[in-house]
């Protein structure tokens, strides 16, 4: 396999791993492997608006 095979399997298998333990938690009700939909299901769930609405990056430290 070449760096770039690697590099993108190993993302499938962080994308993968994430997509289970949201699935765990009941965080998610999406049932496919698109990441970008359980992240949108996700935010669907958050009930504070303002939270809801917050940058993704806001707890990113500097």
């Amino acid at each position: 396999n070449t760096v770039a095979e690697r590099k993108y399997d190993k993302i499938e298998e962080i994308a993968s791993e994430t997509i289970t333990e949201l699935q765990d938690r009941q965080l998610t009700e999406a049932i496919c492997g698109d990441l970008e939909k359980h992240a949108y299901s996700v935010n669907d769930k958050i009930a504070d608006s303002t939270v809801r609405n917050m940058n993704i990056l806001i707890a990113v430290g500097d």
